[in-house]
């Protein structure tokens, strides 16, 4: 008999390798545990009482300046995604960049795996690469700039000068390149790669990024780096230390400075408190005042970052869409389940549809996603229809369907979560079929995309408590036109909405 294969494993490997993950994580704590310990704890702790109540003020501009960053993202997405959408997700994704110790890109799987529910994976992909390189990029030109200005006016050792120079011109190098390869094309083919490894679509060549689009996502990054400059000196107010506008501009930078240099340790840790330290004794302030300054900086990050963690706890709780296998839908259709939604209490809310398209669209081309045996389209079929095509997973609902299709009406087995829409339709109807989606906004998105210029998607719904949510995710793609809520004589109640493309 063959022996089974045994699965190897190098054990002072498997030990190398978690080591050097690891440590970067234990030199930053044992940086951060001697930084503090060099101080009296009694000290330390008297000057963080200083700060109060008051330093709430930090995260409030901290989600200020996110909301700034948002602006600029949602100029890259040539304002395609809702700006409270792209918000939600910086402030999940930046939670997740945060809190794990993957350098800084522990939330971007997550902003990806959202962002390509509202898009195609690669545009969201390049997307997501520019944002992070024009960030970066500025943050550089800003903090150079900063540094710059502020150097002539603060007494500092010749050596610093010297190397906050060399750090100025080797930043502005850096952000030039990073301009550069924001504009070019190698963001959009890199998200090309990363779509064909997911399994979409991604056969089209993206474009470069326009200078016009550029310089407005860098105008709104200004504000945001402003934002970071009043933090500082609200802090330094609450220390009771002078607000010298050359030492607020030399602190805030050279501590971002420190922490493009120190991007090896998870947030900067001890590398922030090191610095503060240095600074502090470079302007005269004692180490008490540093240690606090920055306790209260890493606070401001870790309330933040877990205010984006708690925003993403109820989507984690909460169900999704509910998709079935073909084999389960043909065998109810089989055995007659789904033969009730010919009968009179479930007429209201096809009528109500059928009404819509009616009043709304002038002999429309129909598509009708997860059709079933037929049962809406005998209602449409009275009014004028220029084309009518009826979609849906089970062959035995579209088997059933063909036996009353009429006046060119087509019927079609499809899976329409997979499957692109091939358009234009001037209708695109979900009647009671988009909670069977595994992403019923991606979904829903994606087939908006497939309407004429004038086209209205048709959403029925049936109210219950694992449909709401699905229903508010879906209007927070897009604002319904106009809403009709109906309940039958059983108590059971519908809303059916109408969107514009």
């Amino acid at each position: 008999m063959q022996s089974q294969p045994r699965l190897r494993t190098s054990s002072p490997l498997l030990l190398r390798r978690v080591a050097a993950k690891g440590l970067p994580i234990v030199l930053g704590v044992s940086l951060l545990v001697w930084v503090v310990s060099r101080f009296p704890f009694g000290d330390i702790s008297e000057t963080c009482r200083r700060l109060g109540p008051a330093l709430l003020l930090s995260p409030l501009l901290a989600l200020g300046w996110h909301a700034c960053n948002t602006s600029a993202f949602r100029v890259l997405l040539e304002e395609k995604v809702p700006w409270s959408v792209l918000y939600w997700n910086r402030l999940v994704g930046d939670g997740y960049n945060n809190l794990l110790p993957l350098a800084g890109l522990g939330g971007e799987p997550f902003r990806l795996r959202h962002l390509s529910t509202y898009m195609p994976a690669q545009q969201a992909v390049a997307a997501l690469i520019r944002d992070r390189v024009i960030e970066s990029g500025f943050g550089l030109v800003f903090t150079a700039a900063c540094l710059v200005v502020s150097v002539p006016s603060v007494d500092l050792p010749r050596p610093l000068k010297t190397a906050i120079w060399i750090f100025a011109l080797v930043a502005i190098l850096i952000a030039s390149l990073a301009f550069t390869l924001a504009r070019s094309r190698y963001p959009g083919r890199a998200g090309q790669l990363l779509g064909r490894w997911l399994g979409s679509d991604a056969s089209e060549a993206l474009a470069g990024l326009p200078w016009r689009r550029l310089l407005r996502v860098v105008a709104w990054h200004v504000p945001a780096r402003v934002l970071g400059l009043v933090e500082v000196a609200v802090v330094f107010s609450l220390l009771g230390l002078p607000l010298d506008p050359a030492r607020i501009l030399l602190t805030d930078n050279l501590l971002n400075a420190s922490g493009f240099l120190g991007f090896a340790f998870p947030q900067g840790l001890g590398v922030m408190e090191g610095t503060a330290v240095y600074l502090f004794g470079l302007l005269g302030y004692a180490g008490p005042y540093a240690i606090a300054f920055a306790f209260a900086r890493r606070g401001r990050l870790l309330l933040v970052s877990l205010l984006g963690i708690a925003l993403h706890v109820p989507a984690l709780l909460r169900a999704r869409g509910r998709p079935r296998s073909p084999q389960a839908w043909d065998a109810e259709y089989h055995r007659g389940a789904w033969q009730y939604l010919d009968g009179i209490h479930e007429m209201g809310h096809y009528a109500i549809i059928a009404g819509y398209v009616e009043r709304l669209a002038s002999k429309p081309r129909v598509l009708d996603v997860g059709c079933g045996h037929g049962r809406l389209y005998q209602l449409l079929r009275a009014h004028p229809l220029e084309s009518y095509l009826g979609l849906d997973l089970s062959e035995a609902a579209i088997e059933k369907a063909h036996a009353i299709a009429a006046d060119g009406a087509r019927f079609a087995v499809g899976n329409f979560e997979t499957e692109a829409p091939i358009g234009p339709f001037d209708v695109v109807i979900f009647n009671e079929s988009i909670y069977y989606a595994a992403s019923p906004p991606g979904v829903f998105s994606r087939y908006l995309s497939a309407l004429s210029e004038r086209g209205l998607a048709v959403v029925s719904i049936r109210d219950m408590l694992k449909n709401r949510h699905i229903r508010r995710s879906l209007h927070r793609v897009r604002r319904p036109l106009h809403t009709t809520a109906i309940t039958n004589d059983r108590g059971e109640r519908w809303h059916v909405d109408v969107f514009a493309k």
